[in-house]
């Protein structure tokens, strides 16, 4: 997940928007969604965006907040196991951002990750057995 991360940071540098591993670096990802979608992405280019820019998503939550990259078996999905024992999905997050609005916030996501804490209403995932 890793090199996806860096692509984004590549690949965003190459369009003129730069970001590096700073957690203050959230915010700004909810603006970029908007501009990105000015652009009427293709189906393809909008999950290449999401898959990249989650995979950032989960890199500043590993990097700033000490959690680390686990699969989940019961959604075949790449998610972040924070510190407190929780899994988040950046990348599902991210598809959401982009497909449904801003009531789905990048920079939120990040914040309650950080804290390792549930939002209200949020249900927690089982952790897969033996992890």
């Amino acid at each position: 997940m890793a090199g996806l991360a860096n692509a984004f940071v590549t690949g965003s540098a190459q369009e003129g928007h730069h970001f590096d591993y700073a957690v203050e670096n959230a915010p700004r990802l909810d603006a970029l969604v908007d501009l990105f979608l000015r652009s009427q992405p293709s189906d393809d280019v909008v999950h290449s965006m999401a898959v990249s820019m989650g995979a950032y998503v989960g890199e500043l939550i590993v990097r700033n907040g000490g959690g680390s990259w686990t699969h989940v078996p019961e959604g075949d999905a790449p998610g972040v196991r924070l510190t407190s024992g929780l899994v988040c999905f950046p990348l599902n997050k991210v598809a959401k951002r982009i497909t449904i609005g801003p009531t789905h916030s990048i920079a939120q996501f990040v914040g309650v990750a950080m804290a390792g804490v549930l939002p209200p209403g949020a249900q927690p995932v089982k952790p897969p057995r033996g992890g």
